[in-house]
């Protein structure tokens, strides 16, 4: 379309909106929800195993055996993402789905205080509310231009494509 002269074209001669930032490829919200999904399988089968370890063939509904079976998945399930996400940025979905979590100040590698922080975060939201503010944590990023979830926004994260050719942040770990 020809424009009047003295005229522009609106969406070229409007400024980002603040706070976007254009120095990230930011991960899409089906990949990360793939992601969850495959890492949700992942933490349910190792998790499963070992509470069957320690629950035994036959559970015979003791309170202890459960007490320590429940501790064993918070655990186990803490372990699986703090641990990937401060070493690797990826969790084996986040890696199938090429994409990584980074600070959001500078895309560098997060520190293992802050892979602690976005997790903690989203256990205690998710016990507090008895859910619901898991649901809302992470049904964030449908309506967040970073497509940041709650617990990225607290830990100052961000989640961007990791694909062949991109700079690794954690490389040199």
């Amino acid at each position: 379309m020809v424009q009047p002269p003295g005229r522009s074209d609106r969406r070229e001669s409007t400024p980002p909106p603040a706070g976007s930032d254009t120095r990230f490829q930011y991960g899409g919200r089906w990949r990360r929800l793939i992601a969850a999904i495959i890492d949700g399988i992942v933490v349910y089968v190792v998790t499963l195993i070992v509470v069957g370890q320690i629950t035994g063939a036959t559970y015979d509904g003791s309170t202890g055996r459960a007490l320590v079976a429940s501790l064993a998945v918070a655990v186990l399930g803490f372990l699986y993402y703090v641990l990937q996400h401060a070493r690797w940025g990826q969790t084996l979905g986040k890696r199938a789905m090429s994409i990584r979590v980074v600070r959001e100040s500078d895309a560098g590698a997060i520190s293992y205080g802050q892979s602690a922080r976005r997790l903690l975060f989203e256990y205690l939201i998710s016990f507090v509310t008895c859910g619901i503010g898991g649901v809302v944590d992470v049904a964030w990023i449908l309506w967040d231009e970073r497509r940041q979830a709650l617990h990225d926004k607290v830990a100052k994260t961000v989640v961007v494509k990791a694909e062949p050719g991109m700079p690794d942040p954690y490389a040199r770990r």
